[in-house]
């Protein structure tokens, strides 16, 4: 709880460290028009100590709010990319298929694949993410609501095809791999149709919180294909 609510507050921490910043700024400017008394040795050296301590503390608390910034990455995820999730924009089904191929061959262990319908692999230049599928044989489950069109199931035919019986096509559409090593899980999770198909990946370092939501919702797709008949 204390982690997740440093993470939330750290801009509030920082806007307030930067703000006393520039009121010790503002001071030390404004403080040299002010009326003061005869000029002497003593009062000038005051009226420096005076004006310098403030800029000083202003420039040794910016840096530190810069510091826990951009550099204390426990703070701000923002800044460090291992723990932001790999987003990657598709313009042309080529990209999608490239990325699939790719993604389903680096699986080391198991592949899973959550989609309402998986037309797309009826398109002849998807050939290579077939490919990649059968090359893994039943290693890769793919999870639908409704049962394959018959080609699918002929090109398919070395995956374990997995039939929810759901009335309701999913809202998500993802594929997860390597769901039996834990250190090397990885999920991707697809929005939108081209020209702005997004596809973000997730891993263990990025979200492991969500990988691990996306590997209950397999073993439950795939305890209601074993014992729900028709709808789960």
């Amino acid at each position: 709880m204390r982690k997740i609510i440093n993470e939330q507050t750290w801009h509030i921490k920082l806007i307030a460290f930067l703000v006393f910043a520039i009121l010790c700024i503002v001071y030390a400017y404004l403080d040299g028009f002010e009326v003061s008394a005869p000029v002497t040795v003593q009062n000038s050296l005051l009226k420096l100590v005076l004006n310098t301590i403030p800029s000083i503390l202003a420039t040794i608390i910016s840096f530190w709010a810069i510091y826990f910034a951009l550099i204390n990455r426990k703070m701000v995820g923002f800044y460090n990319p291992e723990l932001l999730p790999d987003v990657q924009i598709n313009q042309t089904k080529a990209q999608t298929y490239k990325f699939m191929k790719d993604f389903i061959s680096q699986a080391s262990s198991s592949v899973a694949i959550v989609s309402n319908s998986l037309r797309w692999l009826e398109d002849e230049n998807a050939k290579d993410v077939i490919a990649a599928i059968n090359e893994k044989g039943s290693s890769v489950e793919i999870i639908t609501p409704k049962p394959l069109s018959s080609i699918l199931q002929e090109k398919l035919s070395k995956a374990s095809l997995i039939v929810t019986g759901s009335d309701l096509p999913p809202m998500a559409r993802f594929t997860l791999i390597n769901a039996n090593s834990p250190a090397n899980m990885q999920l991707a999770i697809s929005l939108d149709a081209h020209p702005n198909h997004q596809i973000v990946v997730y891993d263990n370092s990025s979200g492991a919180h969500i990988i691990s939501l996306a590997s209950d919702l397999v073993k439950n797709y795939r305890r209601c294909s074993t014992h729900c008949e028709k709808a789960c």
